[in-house]
This record gives C-alpha cells, structure tokens and sequence, in this order.
C-alpha cells in the first residue's frame, strides 16, 4: 500500500529573530512545548511565516497547546499565503484528511500542486497518489507516475517506493521489475520501510532479482565474520526461518546476541523474542526484558514498545503501569502506532496515570491514523459508549470497519454487535453473522459466542443448536464467559447436545469463576438440587 508522508518539519533558512528562535528551540528540545509555542506565536504575530508554520505543527500534534486542527489549518493558511511551502503541503493534508476542515480532495490537489510547483518533493508524492486513487483529481496513473519520478528524482524515498509499485504492477508505465527492484532499493535505502518489504517480495519471488537464500546466506556470514553487525543480524534471519540453511534456533541466537553486542538494536529486539517465545534458549521473560531495555536505549522504538508490555503484564519484570505509561509514550512519540493505542488503554482504565477518556480518544486516534487497526477498534468502543467524546453509533461503525478491514478480530465482532443492533448502521442479521465468522476464525471468543447466539436463535443463519453448541465451545476455549454460560444453558436444556445438569453446572463455574454473575447464579440452583 502508498502511504502519504505526513511532513512536519519546518523550514528555518530564513528571515527571523535568532534570539526567538534560539530561545523557541531550547524550550522545545527540553520538552518545555507550551514555552515554545508561546515564542513561536510572537514570531507568527511579527509577520513570520515560519512562526506560523510551526505553530500550526504544535496545534496539530497538540504539543504545548489543545490539540486544534482548525487552528492548524488557519495558521498553516497564512503561512502558506506567505509563500511557506511546507505549510501548503501541511494544510493539503488537512483537507485530504478532513482534519480542522471540511475534507476537499480537490483543494487538496490544489494545495500539494503549488508546493510542488514550488519543489516540494514530498507534495508532489502526495499529489501522485492522488492521481493514482483518482481522488480530487481524475484517475491517471501516468501523470502519478510522473510526479512520483519528479518526487523520487529530488530525494522523496516515499516517492521512488510509489513508483516501484506501479513499476511492479504495469500501472501508467510498462510492467517492468527490475526496475521496480531498483526504485524499492533507493526506498529502502532511503528508510521507507515499505519499500524493504516490497523489495524483499520481490527478492522472495524471484522478480528482477535472482532468488538465491544461499548466497544471501554466505554474503551474509562474510559480513558477520568481518565484524559487521549487521550481517550477523540478516543472517540469523534465515537461520531463524531455515532460508538457504537448515533452521536453526540455538544458531540464530548466537547470531542475534553477537549483532546485539554489535549495537545493532534490531538483533537485541530479535533474540529478546526467542527468549520470550524460548526458541533456541531456555524461556527467560527476565532476560527478554533485559533485552527490550538494551534495544529501547539504543534507540529501538520497538525495543521499548516491548518493554512496556512486559512492565504492564509484569513477565519478567514488576508489574508498574507508570513505567508502562512512559515506555508506551516514548514508542508513540516514535511512530509506534501499537505503542500509542497501548498508552490509550491506561488511559482509559486509569493504570498508571489518571483516567481521562479524552486523552484516551487523542492517542487511539493518532493510533488509527498510524495504521493501528486495534487503535481504529478502541476508538470506535468510545463513540459507541459516549466515552471522552459525543456518542456517535455511525462513527462507531466506520471505524469498526477500518479496523476489521485492517485485521482486527475485535472490529468485526464490534460491527457485528452494531449490525445485531441496527445501532449506526440498518439491522442486518446476515451481515452480523458474516463479522462474527470472521471474528471468530481470527481469534476473538467473542465473536465465536456471538455466532452461536444467532446460531442457537435462528437470527441470519438457519438455526441450528448443534452449531451453536460448537462455537460455544471455542468461545470457552478462548476464555470466554459468556461462551461458558451459553453452553451450559444447552447442557441444561439438552439443545444440540445430550442434556446433562451435571456438564452445564461445570460450565456455569466456570463462567463464574471468570466474573459472570449469572454463571453464579446458575451454578447455585443446580447445586441446591444435588447435581
């Protein structure tokens, strides 16, 4: 998939007070945003454009100042009326995201065109993309293709990986994969970490590239015996996945501590993963952690993303959500989108620092924007239940959708509770059974309990007990308790399954023990009778 780069830096080469600016930017780097906001604003008020721009910046990213698009967009307006460029791409993005204004693909074309006139590389990306999706602009992925090459000629690797991809799809050029290959190399090269993935596809099918694991191997361990780190890390990886070696765990381990020791954060973030999931070493949540901490020192956003989970389910370390708090902040601060929704967790639960569901809503919307489809779920969960922000049923079920689309087991079961319901969108009993079959197959025990319950009704499905027996079953085996309640009401009632009191107290215990009152109750009355 293109991604639009989202550009939020400011360009400080010209004219402006250097004592403001040297006073804004030591506020700043001490994480004194609200100082520096208030320096920039003077800056913006004396004319600056500059001053204006990366005031906008602070609005957007809430940083010293409430989170306001509409005030970002207004500043951005003035500076890019300036003739600050960046500002122009900035405001474009707002309005192709409908973000502070009224979403405007059009506008935004206009925006990104004159920064692009202007030599604004990354606009010109982003304009491409838009001619590519045919948004704002009519679909033409020849005139993509061009402003993607002009993009990738001045130094966008964002730019060079689109054009790979339409390069490897016949899309407004002729198909041609070595030349993909190429483009996704300067990518790469240039930190696009979608354009490493897209190359290593094509390295994994053998397009424009000799498919060749063992050659990767032996350049690999030649790389590593020199001392280059990096060379044991990439070689570990196929020891890792048995590619072009046999697989090889205790093998990759040794290759990962050495890249470790080698200051190459990725193989720490990699050898603390086997040392959690004991593969090739003895299971050891303490050294994983030890691991994770070495990683997020030297810089792993990752590294510290994982450590936050280990402090917050204490493995390995004391359980402490404030420490996670400040793991998952510094992993969000970094891109980490998963890192972000983690943080909007212990918002919303008030673990670690004090419950506020605005702030929650904040980071699971910074989440969902970051490509988090468990962010997109969690936000969603909020305007269902009116939580830090106005109750919104359709709101609820667009983000659903984007976090089902994007994997979520938990998104699909939402939606399908929406779709039960007629809550946001029409009722529809097919469509809920549909989410909650894809719920259920990606994991959620919820959605395997939801399925029977339209199973055991006869409610988008031809009724069927045995059925809902069945995927009442896979609920308990997820842990759910309401799956163990509902199997045991057909034990108790000898629907789809021979009838036996006995089973269905069991079932009503264990619901219990799991929190369900009802299981409670249950459980009680069928003990009063001698079962």
């Amino acid at each position: 998939m293109k991604r639009i780069l989202v550009l939020l830096v400011v360009l400080f080469s010209i004219g402006f007070s250097k004592d403001l600016t040297e006073l804004g930017y030591e506020a700043y780097n001490k994480g004194d945003y609200q100082k520096a906001a208030e320096l920039w604003q003077k800056a913006c008020d004396s004319g600056e454009a500059w001053g204006c721009a990366i005031l906008g910046v602070l609005y957007q990213n809430g940083q010293g100042v409430k989170q306001n698009y509409q005030k970002a967009a207004q500043l951005y307006q003035k500076a890019c009326d300036e003739g600050d460029v960046v500002s122009c791409s900035n405001l474009g993005l707002l309005y192709q995201n409908g973000q502070g204004v009224k979403q405007n693909y059009q506008k935004a074309a206009q925006l990104y065109q004159k920064a692009c006139d202007e030599g604004d590389v990354v606009s010109c990306s982003n304009l491409g993309l838009l001619y590519q999706n045919g948004q704002g602009v009519k679909q033409n992925y020849q005139k993509a293709a061009q402003l993607y090459q002009k993009a990738c000629d001045g130094g966008s690797a964002e730019g060079c990986s689109n054009l790979g991809l339409l390069y490897q799809n016949g899309q407004g050029v002729n198909q041609d994969y070595q030349k993909a290959a190429q483009l996704y190399q300067k990518a790469c090269g240039g930190g696009i970490a979608e354009g490493c993935s897209n190359l290593e596809l094509l390295y994994q099918n053998g397009q424009g590239v000799n498919q060749d694991y063992q050659k990767a191997a032996q350049l690999y361990q030649k790389a590593c015996g020199g001392g280059i780190a990096e060379g044991c890390s990439n070689l570990e990886l196929l020891y890792q996945n048995g590619q072009g070696v046999n697989q090889d765990y205790q093998k990759a381990a040794q290759l990962y501590q050495k890249a470790c020791g080698g200051g190459i954060a990725e193989g720490c973030s990699n050898l603390e993963l086997l040392y959690q999931n004991g593969q090739g070493v003895n299971q050891d949540y303490q050294k994983a952690a030890q691991l994770y901490q070495k990683a997020c020192d030297s810089g792993d956003a990752l590294g510290c993303y994982n450590l936050g989970v280990s402090y917050e389910d204490g493995q390995g370390v004391n359980q402490d959500y404030q420490k996670a708090v400040q793991l998952y902040q510094k992993a969000c601060d970094s891109g980490i989108a998963e890192g972000c929704s983690n943080l909007g967790v212990l918002y919303k639960n008030g673990q670690g620092v004090k419950q506020n569901y605005q702030k929650a809503a904040q980071l699971y919307q910074k989440a969902c924007d970051g490509g988090s489809a468990e962010g997109c779920s969690n936000l969603g969960l909020l305007y269902q239940n009116g939580q830090g922000v106005k109750q919104n049923y359709q709101k609820a079920a667009q983000l659903y959708q984007k976090a089902c689309d994007g994997g979520s087991a938990v998104g699909c079961s939402n939606l399908g509770v929406l779709y039960e319901n007629g809550q946001g969108v029409k009722q529809n009993y097919q469509k809920a059974a549909q989410l909650y079959q894809k719920a259920c197959d990606g994991g959620s025990a919820v959605g395997c309990s939801n399925l029977g319950v339209l199973y055991e009704n006869g409610q988008g499905v031809k009724q069927n007990y045995q059925k809902a027996a069945q995927l009442y079953q896979k609920a308990c085996d997820g842990g759910s308790a309401v799956g163990y309640f509902n199997l045991g009401v057909l034990y108790g009632n000898g629907q789809g399954i021979r009838q036996n009191f006995s089973t269905a107290k069991q079932y009503f215990g264990k619901a219990c023990d799991l929190g369900l009152q009802p299981g409670c109750d249950n459980y009680k009355k069928l003990n009063e009778k001698g079962y």
